[in-house]
């Protein structure tokens, strides 16, 4: 082969590796996007849905005005009573959103108790709430409050004494009227799959009563919430609750049921429905909830509630 038809194949061979590098380069007809057509990011993933508790604190950092009432018949309270009694509890809570992590809030609120027939105003709470994401899955709040006793138990302590046990024994700050409080707190929640696990933590400290004989007192509260989403509208739950007092308050100490005010255990069952109006969510609950060891077994509590928080 002479030098002119080595020179000629090897200007072939070129050629054709070039063109077959530009056709590999080139995009198929299946891959390339129809002619007018602009080429979009793929849509986030869905948001993960929050199960709002029914008496536990909500952990995301939001706008909400709640409207929370609870209606306790039960068995009259005391070793000499009979027949039926009934408290009506209801609280108002607004919280604004300040950052993405930090929501203040206030809340306040009256009971009424059937015998005798006296109504009364709770406790003031100021506090805040502070929580970060852990991942996708995970939040983690901090929760500070303080209550003011500007409240007026209308009745003495027996009325809101059947306050207190309205709500559970798990808002003490704002039913111990002679009281100014120091709260603190922790949650955790997993959220993923329509589900929310969550759990909280909290331990108030109760300043010194004139007139009470109380230098401090301790109390504490537990609970789990579990909640899941079968609809986008719709959301069941059940939570767990316990309250104890580390110290003894006088107002327990000269109770006939003293002792077993100490602790009180509870459940709560309850649905939940969510609908937007523009930008407002509104998310109703209903919900029942009954003590599982005295006072509040013994003397047949049923507490039902009707939670209305409006979120925007």
């Amino acid at each position: 082969m002479s030098n002119v038809d080595r020179a000629r194949w090897r200007s072939c061979w070129g050629s054709c590796v070039v063109s077959v590098v530009l056709a590999l380069g080139e995009p198929t007809s299946a891959q390339a996007p129809p002619r007018g057509e602009v080429q979009t990011e793929p849509p986030p993933p869905p948001a993960r849905p929050y199960s709002v508790p029914l008496l536990l604190r909500p952990l995301p950092a939001v706008n909400v005005v709640r409207f929370d009432t609870a209606i306790a018949p039960h068995d009259a309270y005391g070793p000499t009573d009979s027949g039926l009694e009934l408290d009506v509890v209801q609280l108002v809570t607004v919280g604004v959103r300040a950052t993405d992590w930090l929501m203040v809030l206030a809340r306040m609120g009256w009971d009424w108790t059937s015998r005798p027939s006296t109504a009364g105003m709770s406790n003031l709470v100021l506090g805040a709430t502070l929580t970060t994401r852990i991942e996708e899955v995970f939040r983690l709040s901090g929760f500070v409050a303080v209550g003011l006793p500007l409240g007026t138990d209308g009745g003495g302590a027996p009325n809101h004494r059947g306050a207190r046990l309205g709500r559970l024994a798990m808002d003490n700050a704002l039913f111990l009227t002679d009281h100014v409080s120091g709260i603190g707190g922790l949650g955790f929640a997993w959220i993923d799959m329509g589900w929310t696990l969550q759990a909280e933590a909290t331990l108030l400290v109760f300043g010194r009563a004139e007139g009470t004989g109380d230098e401090a007192v301790v109390n504490s509260t537990f609970g789990v919430h579990v909640g899941y989403f079968l609809v986008p509208e719709v959301s069941v739950a059940g939570e767990l609750h316990h309250q104890h007092f580390v110290s003894d308050p006088g107002a327990l100490r000269t109770d006939p049921y003293g002792a077993e005010l100490r602790s009180q255990t509870s459940g709560t069952l309850g649905v939940r429905f969510h609908a937007s109006i523009g930008s407002v969510w509104i998310r109703p609950a209903l919900a029942w909830s009954i003590g599982l060891d005295p006072p509040l077994a013994g003397d047949a509590w049923q507490v039902l509630q009707l939670d209305v928080p409006v979120f925007f």
